[in-house]
């Protein structure tokens, strides 16, 4: 009985192996065919194509020796062979169920990449997949073969194992990333409230103190289009380091005059990163552009001592929408597969907030409402801030 139960096992650990090994796609890659680099340098891009289809786990590749051996005892030359009829005729000798073929060319400065499967039986087209990249040789073998074998894997329904990423960080591109933000930034508003100072009886004179930094926090989450491109959406809160507070003493209308201010901008925004210089899984440096809403949120606390001796206070908060847009240069240096640091320089400006009905009845004095109470602001500047991502 026990024999049996053994018995049994291994037949069912057997055709369980044999099931997951023939589920596996057979196929065959030929050579790729070359314009504008040598034939050597077409073979080894070829042989690269060949282990990251294999390292995908959807297909079970053909060796280039067996291959080669199987065509020679056939009296096949593989040289020249570049249509569909002879893939197909290939991939029969070889008993596989797709070819792979492609093309691999260079003009100028930009190399061409384009890789179709053909079903064996049917002699169709079943998937195509192609990128053009600008840059070195090497990095059309470290990047883009990588990128397209994962793409056609993809497109199988397929989903690397988690540690074959560790493996190999290179050949699995990280879709998303959520980048956590810290920082500073300096915003200049509206040119009226320094131009009403300026206009303002010497009398007064109060000392009016210039919007400190900003304290900048936030979070972004990109997603990746292709090596050089990717999109993103976030937000940014940016606050007063400290309050804008102007005391001083007498008035025309008051003995004293305590005013406290304080604003916040919060952005919501969308937008792209182009990658200018990169190496993959080290660093990226990168120039962005984005559009989006700020909402201004406007707190204003007064006390006042008038002439006769009475007291008075007056607080209110207001909030106020614009669009607004940014333009960026930043850096991202990868400590891992999964974790990275930036750095992003951002130049920042924004539409009118129309500010006009925060000022109160009880102020009537023209030129004081131009300092205290403009009736429109605008928020410019720049935002420099620190980024710590996780990508998936």
């Amino acid at each position: 009985m026990i024999d049996s139960k053994k018995t049994m096992i291994l037949i069912f650990l057997f055709f369980s192996t044999s099931f997951a090994q023939n589920s596996k796609l057979n196929i065959a890659v030929m050579d790729l065919d070359p314009t504008g680099i040598s034939k050597n340098e077409a073979q080894f891009l070829t042989d690269r194509l060949r282990t990251e289809l294999f390292e995908t786990g959807v297909y079970q590749v053909v060796e280039r020796d067996k291959m080669n051996a199987i065509l020679n005892e056939q009296g096949f030359q593989q040289t020249g062979c570049t249509s569909v009829e002879c893939a197909i005729e290939i991939g029969q000798l070889l008993n596989v169920q797709v070819m792979v073929a492609g093309s691999i060319g260079k003009i100028e400065e930009i190399y061409s990449l384009s890789l179709r499967m053909i079903d064996v039986e049917t002699g169709a087209i079943i998937r195509t997949a192609t990128r053009d990249y600008e840059g070195k040789l090497s990095d059309v073998l470290t990047e883009v073969i990588p990128e397209l074998s994962a793409e056609l894997a993809e497109s199988q329904n397929y989903k690397p194992a988690k540690d074959e990423e560790d493996r190999n960080p290179e050949k699995v591109l990280n879709r998303f990333a959520i980048l956590l933000k810290g920082g500073f930034s300096y915003l200049t508003y509206t040119n009226d409230i320094n131009k009403a100072i300026q206009d303002l009886n010497a009398s007064i004179s109060p000392d009016i103190n210039e919007l400190p930094d900003h304290s900048v926090f936030g979070f972004e989450v990109r997603y990746v289009l292709s090596t050089r491109w990717n999109l993103k959406i976030g937000l940014d809160t940016e606050n007063l380091t400290s309050g804008w507070t102007n005391s001083f003493g007498t008035t025309l209308l008051f003995q004293k005059w305590d005013f406290n201010r304080e604003y916040q901008f919060v952005t919501t925004y969308i937008g792209a990163n182009y990658s200018l210089w990169r190496q993959p899984q080290s660093y990226d440096i990168y120039l962005g552009l984005a559009m989006g809403s700020t909402v201004l949120k406007s707190s204003i606390k007064q006390d006042f001592l008038r002439l006769d001796g009475s007291t008075s206070h007056l607080e209110n908060s207001s909030s106020y929408s614009s669009f607004s847009g940014a333009l960026s240069l930043g850096g991202i240096y990868y400590l891992s597969s999964r974790l990275s640091l930036g750095l992003e320089l951002d130049f920042k400006g924004g539409g009118k907030f129309n500010t006009s009905d925060q000022i109160p009845d009880l102020v009537k004095n023209e030129d004081v409402i131009g300092i205290f109470y403009p009736k429109e602001i605008i928020s410019s500047g720049i935002l420099l801030a620190l980024y710590f991502g996780y990508h998936l």
